[in-house]
């Protein structure tokens, strides 16, 4: 008996429900696994917001290292910044966000590191990262 046969007669053995019910869910996965929810349109758009978002990262630099303590958990999306003359409204990502990291427990003279960052909805940008970071202390693009 090979193993084909025994698969048959495995599946033989098995309740008919059972099999039309994993059925289901196993044809389920596996639509949801390789199909794609966002049309080109979508990507179009978060292409032309996280362009906009880039630019207030780079526009926030000199706020951001004038005002260090100011940023906090709660208060650390760039959302007042202005691009052209109005705030932007996004409609598919989030407002980039400060964020700081120590580089040592409390020890005299240590910095912080901070960055701008964006998440990238689409699921990774061109260097196959979630997300935009902008090193605002040497104003570049990481």
């Amino acid at each position: 008996m090979d193993y084909m046969d025994r698969i048959r007669l495995w599946l033989k053995a098995q309740q008919k429900s059972k099999l039309v019910f994993g059925g289901i869910i196993l044809l389920g996965t596996l639509i949801l696994a390789l199909t794609n929810p966002y049309d080109q349109d979508f990507y179009i758009e978060v292409g032309e917001e996280i362009a906009v978002a880039r630019q207030i990262c780079e526009k926030s630099r000199s706020l951001a290292l004038s005002n260090e303590d100011i940023w906090n958990f709660r208060n650390n999306k760039l959302n007042n910044i202005e691009i052209n003359g109005e705030i932007p409204v996004f409609k598919h990502i989030d407002y980039p966000i400060v964020d700081y990291r120590k580089n040592s427990y409390n020890l005299p003279g240590q910095q912080r590191e901070i960055y701008c960052y964006i998440k990238d909805p689409r699921g990774g940008n061109e260097s196959g990262y979630p997300a935009y970071y902008y090193d605002l202390r040497a104003g570049k693009w990481l």
